[in-house]
């Protein structure tokens, strides 16, 4: 292997221990609901797709309301796939 290739392993390798403290922080924050720096920009973006999907933030979803959701994307992506090609 040359000295570019060791290189770059060793950047990446930095690269994802440099990274992994902070996004586990913010993983944490996001799973526990609290704020994060991040709530300015994509909050408003969740609410108004939680409005046009009828969905209830505060509650949980039942197995059969996410099998529900899941039938429903598996037949309308296909159709928006064809339309976008």
């Amino acid at each position: 292997m040359t000295a570019n290739g060791w290189f770059q392993i060793c950047f990446f390798f930095a690269l994802v221990l440099v990274c992994a403290k902070p996004l586990g922080i913010y993983m944490a924050r996001v799973f526990e609901r609290e704020h994060t720096f991040a709530d300015r920009i994509f909050r408003p973006i969740e609410r108004l797709i939680y409005r046009l999907s009828s969905i209830d933030e505060k509650h949980e979803m039942r197995w059969t309301g996410c099998s529900k959701c899941f039938r429903s994307i598996r037949s309308v992506w296909p159709q928006l796939h064809r339309i976008l090609r």
